[in-house]
């Protein structure tokens, strides 16, 4: 599967967590379409955080793949 559908099946499960919450649990999820990060969730907090760590998981993937060849 590609990197691009991957971000954007991501972004549809977020748009379908967020239609079907009643039960008041904290999520987020965050896709990348290209370059951009999109998130959705209903805890700010915990949205911030998984975007750090999605772009730095990004950032690393790109490190190794422009250093290993």
């Amino acid at each position: 599967m590609r990197a691009d559908m991957i971000g954007i099946l991501l972004i549809m499960i977020g748009i379908l967590a967020i239609a079907l919450s009643s039960q008041g649990g904290k999520y987020a999820v965050v896709g990348f379409i290209g370059p951009v990060p999109i998130g959705f969730g209903n805890d700010a907090r915990l949205l911030k955080t998984l975007l750090i760590v999605a772009i730095a998981i990004v950032l690393i993937i790109t490190l190794i793949g422009a250093f290993h060849g």
